[in-house]
């Protein structure tokens, strides 16, 4: 995945950011747990600032919200934050561990890829 400073090489870097810019469709996938005290909208900003910092043309794709660890208690408070804080945007729960939700993410990946072939 996507760490801070992504855009400068950091971590995955740009082998990471030139895979993803060959995407049609992206899934962000969140932490909504907020695992060591991390907020899962911040998260969400960060990842869209190194996608623009490394080429602002990477917004313009089409994306979902995978909002991931639901089955955790504090993701149901951390959810209703996010929507507060981000609009507008897709938002699919699962908790991947135990493949909860994963059907619903596949068919919402299936509906964004439909939606680009036909552009």
């Amino acid at each position: 995945g996507l760490i801070d400073g992504a855009h400068q090489n950091v971590g995955l870097g740009h082998a990471f950011l030139r895979h993803i810019q060959r995407c049609k469709a992206l899934v962000l996938m969140i932490d909504m747990a907020g695992v060591d005290a991390r907020k899962p909208w911040d998260d969400f900003k960060q990842l869209r600032r190194e996608l623009e910092l490394y080429d602002p043309e990477m917004l313009t794709k089409p994306f979902v919200v995978a909002a991931n660890k639901m089955d955790m208690d504090e993701s149901v408070s951390n959810l209703r934050s996010f929507k507060r804080r981000i609009r507008g945007v897709q938002v699919i729960e699962l908790a991947a561990a135990f493949d909860e939700g994963v059907p619903a993410l596949k068919e919402a990946m299936r509906s964004l890829a439909s939606a680009t072939d036909s552009n």
